[in-house]
């Protein structure tokens, strides 16, 4: 096991997910990377497990989650609601 879904980062336009979310701590401490829905292999819900078509190598150089940076409002220490 690598990481935890934790998050998904939807397209608002057309409500397709564009990246799910993993949170890989145990891996590299406070991380949490974006994977491609596409990289899915499967899903068990038995298990409560997706299981990717990616190394562990590439799983830690995903690109890192940065909720700020994608400009979404309640992360985003610039935005003030």
């Amino acid at each position: 096991m690598v990481g935890h879904v934790t998050d998904f980062v939807m397209d608002d336009k057309n409500w397709v997910i564009q990246h799910v979310v993993v949170d890989i701590r145990h891996l590299l401490s406070g991380k949490r990377v974006m994977i491609s829905p596409n990289q899915i292999n499967r899903i068990s819900w038995d298990e409560s497990k997706v299981h990717l078509d990616l190394t562990k190598e590439a799983i830690l150089g995903s690109p890192i989650f940065d909720p700020a940076a994608l400009g979404i409002r309640e992360h985003d220490p610039r935005i003030f609601v």
